[in-house]
């Protein structure tokens, strides 16, 4: 009597693993395609909500001071002043109004609803379930910036009308975007703890406008240089967005460590 269990032919054993790893390794979806809205804006639906009122009650000193430019006509400076030159551009008030309300929307939206789930807590919830912060901050910013990106359509030409249709509103369209994709990059870059960003945007807005100098030269920037820097900037957030959802994607962040 053979006793003997009759092992597997090498052809056989080759095909039994074949078909156990079809059945561990199947397609998975992307990552992206997991996350619903419900989980990806889950605890934080009321800071959406206040996020667009504030940015419409914001739009209200923006419009104010847009109606004032109207009668502050073309720049003029005397003979012999240093900014004699950039006579006939629009009034340099301008820049700062542009730089100040390209990213008012996504940066209000992102602020609240960090806030809201660090006060509530849900980041912790959503990290059990193997979502990174860099993931969220990168989806909400892809979200967000569309968002934004639409309305800064409307919104600048509602300052163009308002401005009695002074300077060009392609320049005003085309440095709009530049602003917004340029912030946009540096969140995903900075990350969304860091203050330093909307500190600095404040700054910068501030300091245009008591630098005539800066915003005339910001004015005279063509609106086809505005549009490649905004190409520019959009290329450079959509980079760091493929890497961010490439490394969740694998279990890691981009420092390499495990979720």
């Amino acid at each position: 009597m053979n006793d003997r269990i009759p092992l597997p032919s090498p052809q056989e054993r080759e095909a039994a693993i074949r078909r156990i790893a079809a059945q561990g390794l199947s397609p998975r979806q992307p990552l992206w395609r997991q996350l619903s809205p419900e989980v990806l804006f889950f605890g934080v639906q009321d800071s959406l909500r206040l996020g667009g009122l504030l940015f419409l009650l914001g739009l209200l000193p923006a419009a104010l001071a847009a109606n004032y430019l109207a009668y502050s006509g073309t720049a003029y400076y005397p003979p012999g002043d240093p900014l004699a030159a950039f006579n006939g551009l629009p009034p340099e008030g301008l820049a700062p109004l542009v730089v100040l309300t390209a990213p008012l929307l996504y940066a209000t939206l992102q602020a609240l609803t960090t806030w809201q789930e660090r006060l509530q807590g849900t980041l912790e919830w959503k990290r059990t379930c193997l979502i990174t912060p860099e993931l969220l901050l990168s989806l909400r910013t892809a979200v967000f910036g569309g968002a934004a990106a639409v309305l800064c359509l409307p919104m600048n030409y509602l300052f163009w009308q308002l401005m009695g249709e002074q300077g060009s509103f392609f320049w005003m369209l085309g440095a709009s975007y530049a602003c917004l994709f340029l912030y946009a990059a540096l969140t995903l870059f900075l990350g969304q703890d860091s203050l330093a960003l909307p500190a600095l945007w404040l700054f910068l807005g501030v300091a245009l406008t008591r630098f005539k100098l800066v915003a005339l030269l910001l004015l005279c920037t063509p609106a086809l240089v505005c549009f490649l820097f905004a190409a520019g900037a959009l290329g450079l957030f959509l980079y760091r967005l493929r890497r961010t959802l490439s490394a969740a994607q694998k279990g890691g962040r981009l420092d390499g460590t495990v979720c």
